[in-house]
């Protein structure tokens, strides 16, 4: 369950710095405008999934395929997380994008609501909040594809974003700092996030361990973005960056894909070792990842430039 918490913690992220960048900017938030933008960026690709999963549920059913889809009204109001389970394989990965739609939103309503002032608040805002998800799991089960799980690690995320776009002190501070110093972020952040991998898989310390792992994406990002980090280049270089633009890409496709490679071994009576299997389906995935972002999403992304 690393992967939901290094995705909600890096989407904090980068929302807050383009959110706060565009309040300076414009001198206050808009609402809709912020809205429209995530509307064209994930909406065509999800919905085409989504869609596209609904016709094969009824050619499925025209050759008498069993297929259970069990609350697919809930992938189109975002509210998988909660309803979607027992669905084909190819949907219930998508439960994060429920979540970080609802969280989006969220993030967009308290920007409206507090416009500049969030820069201020957002570190006792983060803080008040995991208190208040600790208490309701003190008292109530929380599964772990609730919204509340990762409300907290977004925040932490946006924090750091905020810390990123202010330069303030803490940026100086790590600008200063050489070469082996800066290396002590960016191994304390691997070392949070080792010890968060060896916290039991267990739902009721679910939310510990996101926080300690998110803690340490944390320290990573910022060991990135701000110290003279020497390993930089590894993760700014050019295909890895090309990997991050088709990443929305390679979360949607990747079940798509998976099933169609391990069906197509099945009918074909070919057996071969798993890691094989891993390898295919992940080249064919960036492969169809970057087809789309070029062919299909990159229409829609260039919409984004005439909305504040």
């Amino acid at each position: 369950m690393g992967g939901p918490a290094f995705f909600f913690t890096l989407s904090g992220f980068l929302i807050a710095f383009t959110t706060i960048s565009g309040i300076k900017r414009n001198g206050r938030f808009y609402l809709k405008q912020y809205l429209i933008k995530r509307v064209l960026r994930t909406f065509p690709l999800y919905f085409f999934i989504v869609i596209g999963s609904g016709i094969f549920y009824v050619i499925a059913r025209q050759w008498h395929l069993t297929i259970s889809f069990r609350n697919y009204w809930s992938f189109f109001i975002f509210l998988q997380n909660y309803f979607g389970y027992g669905t084909i394989f190819i949907l219930t990965n998508l439960w994060a994008m429920a979540v970080a739609e609802q969280l989006y939103l969220g993030w967009g309503l308290l920007c409206l609501l507090l416009q500049s002032h969030i820069i201020k608040l957002i570190l006792p805002l983060t803080a008040v909040i995991t208190v208040i998800v600790f208490l309701i799991k003190t008292f109530s089960f929380i599964h772990y594809a609730s919204t509340l799980h990762y409300i907290s690690i977004y925040l932490l995320g946006a924090y750091c974003g905020i810390l990123y776009y202010s330069r303030d002190r803490l940026y100086h501070f790590l600008q200063s700092l050489n070469k082996p110093l800066s290396l002590i972020f960016f191994y304390l952040g691997c070392l949070l996030i080792l010890s968060g991998f060896r916290i039991s898989f267990d739902i009721d310390i679910h939310l510990k361990r996101v926080l300690v792992l998110s803690a340490g994406f944390c320290l990573i990002i910022l060991s990135l973005c701000y110290t003279k980090f020497p390993g930089k280049v590894i993760f700014t270089n050019k295909p890895v960056r090309y990997l991050g633009k088709i990443s929305y890409g390679l979360y949607c496709y990747h079940a798509v894909v998976l099933v169609a490679i391990t069906k197509f071994l099945t009918y074909s009576g070919i057996t071969m070792p798993a890691i094989y299997i891993f390898l295919i389906t992940l080249l064919f995935t960036i492969f169809v990842s970057a087809l789309s972002y070029e062919y299909f999403e990159k229409r829609f992304i260039a919409k984004k430039a005439l909305f504040i």
